[in-house]
């Protein structure tokens, strides 16, 4: 214990003594025990039997594609500790998104791994160390050591090795990704190899040519190539027997319940949090986890009789930074269907088409290729079956998505013309649907360039914003509802 100025009471002091030689986020989390793994029992089954597949000589490449948090880590996981006690050699590595530029940081960082390089050890002792752990390959030691010594940013003395003396930068590069995959095939010879590479949107181009010479030699060793992605990453190899490709989906309902119930070790919670977290995460498992520890950290909740119960009103909860920049980094790839993502930021999670494309004021050809963007990667999907007025859902939170900053007139003008649409929208429904209204629209009161539906939408001062004043009085004695009606003004016909 360590008492501090400023510090009321004594607190526990750590010293850093070395890198722990945690991985990832796994590595770090197994050490207090995993959740359950929930809803993907066919992609484990499929996993393992791909792994045995290798193992008789019949090498296989599986790629898992996913977004951020879908659990590609964690079924990488699961294959990592069905063959822990079985024979065999693993290579692991991961890109990195600040390395994506370096040439094969992937391989550089295992090997220091492999070769237990340490930080205070001489240029000399290292050297030492590649040269023995190389010399137990069928390789010529004259050359294999001065190819893979400058990844390990080693300096070799000339008289012992002049063989890049002999041979181009280009040969010299060719001749080093021969060197790695034929390490990996004689290594195969002796025990199956799993070879596990994460993160391959973020993997340089000199690793994925790499991958592309180890893809070919694949199909008749005893090696299984256990790849991760984002959905965004196309591979240069496709449509071959021995590759799998396997998308994870997000959770159903009930596979989020059961995640939560394991975090919360079987106490429920009651039903208006459990239907936050739902919404809230659109079925990512990590952020399934995060969301719930953070309400069960919040001081919202008190646990009673094996259950939980909300203290007060329940405030919304924010969702955490790390789903909220993987939702940005994808928006941003989308690039001019980012403008039509930001609309519907401000109309809502669940939006009309036609609104939308009305607020949008784009030319109905580059509206339609902004929202195929938009659907394709499964941002939204359509609702409904009416072929000119669906409605559309966002499969991720809009609603986070910020304005430009630096725009916030436009922004105020956007919310505005939208709900002018809306309001014009429903009255129009109302008149072609229900003939118990009587409806006047009045021309609005400034006159400005006008748009399809007879307002102008954006970037318009708010001097010059219309002013509508419609009157709508209900002429039967029906009963309808005047929910949609509060920003209006309506008198009703007794």
């Amino acid at each position: 214990m360590q008492t501090l100025r400023g510090v009321a009471e004594p607190i526990h002091v750590y010293r850093v003594l070395q890198a722990s030689g945690a991985r990832g986020r796994l590595d770090v989390a197994a050490t207090r025990g995993l959740t359950p793994l929930v809803g993907r029992d066919s992609e484990v089954t499929l996993l393992l039997e791909r792994w045995e597949q290798a193992k008789a000589e019949q090498g296989q490449v599986v790629l898992l594609s996913g977004d951020a948090g879908i659990g590609k880590s964690r079924l990488v996981q699961v294959l990592k500790d069905h063959v822990a006690h079985e024979p065999h050699i693993r290579w692991e590595c991961r890109s990195v998104e600040h390395y994506q530029n370096t040439a094969l940081f992937p391989l550089t960082d295992l090997f220091q791994r492999l070769w237990q390089f340490e930080t205070g050890e001489t240029p000399d002792e290292k050297v030492g160390k590649l040269e023995q752990a190389l010399s137990q390959y069928r390789l010529p030691l004259g050359e294999t050591v001065p190819l893979l010594a400058p990844l390990l940013s080693l300096s070799l003395p000339e008289d012992r090795y002049p063989f890049l003396k002999l041979v181009s930068p280009q040969r010299q590069r060719q001749k080093t990704l021969e060197t790695i995959v034929a390490i990996l095939l004689e290594l195969a010879e002796y025990h199956p190899v799993l070879f596990i590479l994460e993160d391959l949107h973020w993997t340089d181009p000199t690793t994925l040519e790499l991958l592309g010479l180890l893809v070919e030699q694949v199909p008749t060793t005893a090696i299984a190539t256990l790849l991760t992605c984002r959905p965004h990453f196309q591979p240069a190899w496709h449509h071959r027997s021995y590759i799998t490709e396997m998308t994870l989906n997000h959770l159903s309902q009930t596979q989020v319940e059961q995640i939560v119930t394991c975090v919360t070790d079987g106490k429920t919670l009651p039903h208006e949090v459990l239907v936050q977290i739902v919404a809230k995460t659109d079925g990512v498992p990590l952020f399934v986890e995060e969301l719930t520890k953070a309400i069960l950290e919040s001081g919202h909740l008190h646990e009673v009789d094996g259950h939980y119960e909300l203290l007060g009103s329940l405030s919304t909860f924010t969702i955490p930074a790390t789903l909220q920049d993987s939702l940005m980094a994808r928006l941003d790839r989308l690039v001019s269907a980012k403008g039509i993502a930001q609309l519907a930021a401000v109309i809502g999670r669940q939006f009309p088409y036609a609104l939308l494309q009305a607020v949008s004021q784009v030319v109905p050809q580059r509206y339609n290729e902004n929202w195929e963007d938009l659907l394709t990667p499964n941002w939204s999907t359509k609702e409904g079956s009416h072929p000119k007025r669906p409605t559309c859902s966002s499969t991720h939170s809009f609603g986070t998505l910020p304005l430009n900053p630096c725009s916030r007139a436009p922004g105020s003008s956007l919310i505005s013309a939208s709900c002018t649409c809306s309001h014009l929208s429903f009255l129009r429904r109302l008149k072609d649907s229900q003939n118990c209204w009587r409806i006047t629209i009045p021309r609005q009161v400034s006159p400005s360039r006008q748009s399809p539906i007879g307002t102008k939408l954006v970037n318009e001062p708010a001097s010059a914003q219309p002013i509508w004043k419609p009157s709508i009085t209900c002429v039967k004695g029906c009963r309808c509802s005047r929910h949609s009606l509060r920003h209006l003004s309506v008198s009703n016909a007794k």
